[in-house]
Parts: structure tokens; sequence; C-alpha cells
């Protein structure tokens, strides 16, 4: 319709002109030459016009099901916030002004004035905003090739072929960076200077940050004792209500409705990484941040002190002692190094983790990371004998191997001097290693490539840590955060603003971990949930009034605060469930939408947030919009 309404309007005016005989005759050769160039720029117009307008139909396509499970809330003039981003999309301000020029009635000179006005507008708003040619760019591409390929590895994985699987997931991480070829592609088609992915966060330094808050298993379940109110419910947190008060709130799916899902998992949905894509195991995660190094062909293990019966083969205690920082490093550093006689070209490296955890590493040729591991999962079962889960060589000679280790671990712990103290004090010997999670390093896009942020991370544990290094993340280490019941709160927080909001302005995106909350969860201690709800409520005050500061002082500065958690973990329960957590999404320095109706934070109040209930792999889209509105 557009084209022909286009070509009927140009021959009415065709049509219409006076004839001028005079001056053509006069010179010919000059009209000639510019009835010739304005057909050519003409065309030349139409056909960008409508690869833009090709471009847009492709990006509403693929982008409507990625937005579907977020809504914004409406705004005062009746239009929502989807819509408005949509009105102060770059293509459609090109694309309102070239309809404009089309429809009207006037000389090929003056519609061709109208577009040339249109495309000096649309090259303005991308060297105003650009981001939101990012943003844009970053749908389109990201459209039907990366779902097509995440249909295909969801296909391989369950007709259980895991290679196919792995082989695609390297396609799908090569196309991810092929983003950046995309939008300098686009970049270069619009005439403007060259802008790649890292662009966005130049554009926002210094004005515009993000602060990620997540509670390690903040959600929880109508406690009895609690009069059926949840531990979010009974604790006092002032300031978590007023962000929610202020706020838009939801409830959030780390990955997907119905899957009790572990920590490592719901870190990379939330940061963008569809963990059936890229998820290895967590051994890699948890070794890489006790601080062992990870080259291709390692395995390793996240692993537990446990107390073990070796006439039965049953594993007394999965966890020997969760207060083993003492007696930890000292164990780990007498097993690190250790001999494998089947297997001499093989080396073993061991490294403390936190708590009753370790890292260990695996390195020597002919390693695979599919094999089972050797922890029941429950006390008083018995120890798992490590198999294959592929028929290959490789991981038939790692199961023997792994089953070798776990030998030699226990006979030098067993007759360990410390264990010998512990049998004498009445207290549960270290004399097992579980070793579980068998991965190895991940290759993906970091933060920066994936996001256009540039980010660091406060997470004590280790598996957190080990897991935003492997994406890129800066790690800090904060003087008193221990990852455990321990752990200095606000020191976390100090340390998080001051990185975020220093001078030298390295970062805009800071993630801060907070496991306490988990464990009291995994203790089923309601009196340490609640109070470490508290305590992070008063860290969160800290932290909003340095924020609150920081916009007054910075012309335009704003700061996005998100909170929310990886996953629920009842106290009644005593480990991870599928329930939803809630998020609740606010900004220093001005709310660019309403708040909803939502008054306090917790798991009944989000339900009815504007944000409604949605997956994990679309926070960070909310987020990086929120943060460049």
């Amino acid at each position: 319709m557009y084209r022909s309404q286009r070509h009927h309007n140009a021959a009415a005016v065709s049509a219409a002109s006076p004839p001028a005989c005079d001056k053509i005759a006069d010179s010919a050769t000059s009209a000639t030459r510019q009835e010739t160039a304005t057909a050519a720029t003409t065309a030349r117009l139409q056909e960008r016009l409508e690869r833009l307008r090709q471009r847009r139909r492709e990006y509403a396509d693929n982008a409507e099901p990625h937005n579907a499970k977020v809504n914004l809330p409406q705004q005062a003039n009746g239009h929502s916030a989807k819509s408005d981003a949509g009105r102060c999309s770059p293509v459609a301000h090109f694309e309102e002004a070239a309809s404009t020029a089309s429809t009207t009635p006037t000389t090929d000179a003056a519609a061709i004035s109208l577009l040339q006005q249109a495309q000096a507008h649309h090259r303005r708003r991308l060297q105003e905003a650009p981001w939101l040619l990012y943003e844009e760019d970053e749908r389109f591409s990201h459209g039907r090739r990366q779902a097509a390929l995440e249909h295909q590895i969801n296909a391989a994985l369950t007709r259980g072929d895991r290679t196919r699987a792995v082989q695609l997931s390297e396609q799908a991480a090569a196309d991810m960076a092929g983003r950046r070829a995309a939008v300098a592609a686009l970049c270069q088609d619009a005439q403007l200077p060259a802008l790649t992915m890292t662009s966005q966060s130049a554009q926002t330094t210094g004005k515009r940050k993000l602060f990620f808050l997540l509670i390690d298993g903040i959600g929880d379940v109508a406690v009895p004792a609690l009069d059926d109110r949840t531990p979010l419910q009974a604790a006092h947190t002032p300031n978590m209500d007023r962000l929610a008060r202020e706020g838009v709130n939801g409830l959030l799916d780390p990955v997907e409705p119905g899957l009790a899902c572990g920590s490592d998992t719901a870190h990379l949905s939330l940061l963008g990484y569809d963990p059936r894509i890229y998820y290895r195991g967590r051994g890699a995660f948890e070794s890489m941040g006790a601080g062992l190094d990870m080259i291709p062909g390692d395995i390793a293990f996240k692993s537990n002190f446990a107390t073990m019966d070796r006439s039965s083969g049953i594993v007394l205690r999965r966890r020997a002692d969760r207060n083993f920082e003492g007696l930890g490093p000292s164990l780990c550093k007498d097993l690190d190094g250790i001999k494998l006689p089947s297997f001499p070209e093989h080396t073993v490296a061991v490294k403390y983790a936190t708590e009753h955890r370790c890292g260990v590493r695996v390195r020597g040729p002919k390693l695979t990371d599919r094999i089972t591991g050797t922890d029941p999962l429950k006390d008083n079962l018995p120890l798992v004998h490590c198999e294959a889960t592929e028929d290959s060589e490789e991981a038939r000679l790692t199961s023997q191997l792994v089953n070798e280790l776990s030998d030699c671990f226990y006979n030098a712990l067993n007759d360990h001097p410390i264990n010998r103290q512990r049998i004498q004090a009445g207290k549960p010997p270290a004399n097992c290693i579980l070793l579980r999670g068998c991965g190895s390093r991940i290759k993906v896009p970091t933060v920066e490539e994936l996001h256009g942020m540039r980010s660091f991370m406060i997470a004590p544990t280790c598996i957190i840590a080990g897991l935003g290094a492997t994406i890129g993340m800066d790690i800090c280490v904060v003087p008193g955060a221990t990852g455990d019941y321990h752990t200095n709160v606000m020191a976390k927080g100090v340390a998080a603003v001051d990185k975020l909001l220093s001078h030298d302005d390295l970062f805009d995106f800071a993630f801060v971990h907070i496991k306490a909350v988990d464990d009291a969860g995994h203790d089923r201690n309601l009196d340490y949930k609640i109070r470490f709800l508290q305590e992070i409520d008063v860290m969160l005050g800290h932290v909003l009034q340095r924020l609150q500061q920081y916009c007054a002082d910075i012309e335009g500065g704003k700061v996005t605060v998100c909170v929310t958690g990886d996953h629920s973990t009842p106290v009644l329960y005593g480990d991870h469930s599928s329930e939803p957590v809630p998020v609740t999404v606010w900004r220093a320095g001005g709310m660019p939408v309403p708040a909803d109706r939502v008054c306090a934070f917790d798991e009944q109040a989000a339900a009815f947030g504007c944000l409604g209930r949605f997956c994990g792999d679309q926070i960070m889209p909310l987020l990086k919009r929120m943060t460049a509105m």
C-alpha cells in the first residue's frame, strides 16, 4: 500500500505540474541531469526506507514474545511505557516522517526534502542516544537465528545428543559475538560513527548506573510459627518496603516456572546466559572462585568435607561441620597434589573454599565432564560410585579416575591427625570428600560484550565468584565478607557503592550477592533468616542514601536499583524450592515510569505488581531499559 500510494501521488503531481517548454528547450541537458539525479536520490531513499521498514517488521516479530512477560505500567497520558518506547525508536521516527512525505500531494523535491529531514532526525536521535540503536539491533540480530539455535539445542538435549547440543551452544556463542558486527554495519548504513556494544556504557559513564542486590534464598512459604507469614513478611525491612512502594514490582522465576534451581544456574539466567546452553556443571565455578586456574581439558568439582562409615560405605553427614574455617585450609593443603597410582599422568589440585566446601581440579589427558558425581545428596545414604554418562573412552577413563581419587582422599583423611583429634573430642571426622558437579570451563561472551556494561561482583562464596570471573566480571574482595553467618553485610554494601560511584568511573554495574539468608533456610533456622533479612535492609538504607546523594550532586545522574533473589529456600523444607521470588526495581534520581500500588516487599505483595510474573532471562533487558530511560 505504501509503495502504490507513493507512485500514485507522484503521478498526480507530475500531471498537475504546468509545462515550461521554453525553459526546458533552453536547458534540456541540465534538466535531464537534474531529473536523473532526483530519480536516483528518490530511489536510494526509497530503498533505504524499505530496508528500515523490513527491519522494523522483523524486529517487532521477534521482540513481541521477548516482552510479553514484562508489562510496564500505564503512564499518565494513557500510553504504556512499551508503546512510548516504540514511538521513541529511531526507525519509528524515520518511518513516520517518511509516511508523511509519501502521502503529501506536493512536488517530488518537497517529498525528497521531507525524507532527508527524516533521515537527519534519525541520525540525530541516534547520536543523542546510541544505546537505542544497540537495543533495537540486539533484538533484531538475536531474533530468528538465536531462537532457532535454542530450539535445536533443546531438541538435541531431549534426544540425549549431548555432543550436538555442545556444538550448537558454541555456535550460539559465536553468533552472540557477531552482534558487534551487526551494530557496526547498521551504523555504517546510517552514516554514523562506528558504534560498539561498549559505547552504551561510555554514553552513560558517570550518569546512569545499575546496582543489583541479590539475596540468596530470599523466598519462603507461610510459616505457622509466624502466624502463616513468610520470614520476609515478618522481618522489619523499611528500606525494601520503600523501594517496593516507590518502584515497580513483580514475581520472578529465576530460570523457569516449577524449577527448583541451583544458585549457579539461577545466576546464569539472571545475568542473561541461558543455563540450558552454557551450564556445564558447577565444579569449574567453585574451583575458579577458590583460586584454581582452569584451562581447556581440565575438570573440576564442587566438593564437600563429609563423614563416612567405611565399613558400610554410608555417608552419615554430607557436611562434616559447617564451621570448618579453622580446619579446612589445613586439610586442603595436605590433600593438594595427592598422587593417583593408576593415573601417573594426571595431577590433582585442592583448595579451600568456604565453610565445609573445597574446590578440586584434575588436569591431564583424555578427561571429560560427562560423568556422575559421588555425592548421595542426602545423609545416611551410600557413597555414589562414579559412572560415565556417555559411551566414550574419555568418560570411562574419567569415571575410573574419580573413583580412585575418592578412595585416596578417604585414606589420607581417615588417618589425619585433625580427624583423630575430632574423634577424641566426640566430633564427627571429616574423612570423606564428596565430588559433585563435575564441570569444565565454559566459553561465553563477557557481561560487557553481552550487555555493554562494565561490571564488578561482590560474592564471597566461591561458586558465585567463579561464575562472575567466567563471564568477565571484576571480582571485588571485601574484608569481613565471609559468605556465611559471620559475614559483615554492611561492609559489602559500603564497598559496592564506593566502587560503583568512584571518581575514576570504571564501572557502571554493581552486583552484590549475600549468602547468609540461604544458609539459614538450609539450616531451618527461622530466627537467623529474619535476622539477616533485617541486617541486609539496614545496609540497603545506607546504599540508598549514598545513591541519592550521588544523583543530587551529578547532573543527570540516575542509578537503577534491583533487589531480588536467585531462588526460594523455605525454612520448613531446608532446601531449594520452585516458588518464585519477589523482585522490585527502583531508580535514584527519579522513576521513569509511575509506581504500582505495591506497598511492601514480600512474596504476596509482589504478586500484585505491574511487572507480573516473568522468567529470569527477562530481568537484565528490563533493567537496561530502565537505566537508559
